[in-house]
């Protein structure tokens, strides 16, 4: 019993302690909430803005752009004169003619679409 009156001050610390923890982690609660909050309203703005701006493109154009996007950080590049934009990697003659003729292509070193300049 003696032993158990002696750590009377120890329990009430370890009780602050936890209660300030708790407290802590209370607040850091609210501001993940209110981050995570944020950037999903961000996202949905974005998406919104994204299915604005994709109609009338070719859904399967879309699909390739997604696909490639999923790989790399750029979807698609501006080919500027006979070069690619995305890697600045200079294409062929022959890749350059196939390019605009098809009026988009794919870049043979990076993959990404490549969209000729007017």
């Amino acid at each position: 019993m003696l032993l158990l009156e002696g750590l009377g001050p120890q329990v009430a610390e370890a009780s602050a302690r936890l209660d300030e923890a708790r407290s802590s982690l209370d607040q850091a609660r609210k501001v993940h909430d209110d981050v995570v909050g944020g950037l999903r309203a961000d996202l949905e703005s974005r998406q919104a803005e994204r299915q604005s701006m994709i109609e009338g493109i070719d859904p399967k154009l879309l699909a390739v752009y997604d696909k490639v996007r999923r790989r790399s950080p750029v979807g698609a590049a501006a080919l500027d004169g006979d070069v690619c934009t995305a890697c600045h990697m200079k294409l062929t003659t022959p890749e350059v003619t196939e390019v605009r003729a098809a009026q988009i292509g794919r870049c043979p070193s990076c993959d990404v679409i490549l969209v000729p300049e007017a």
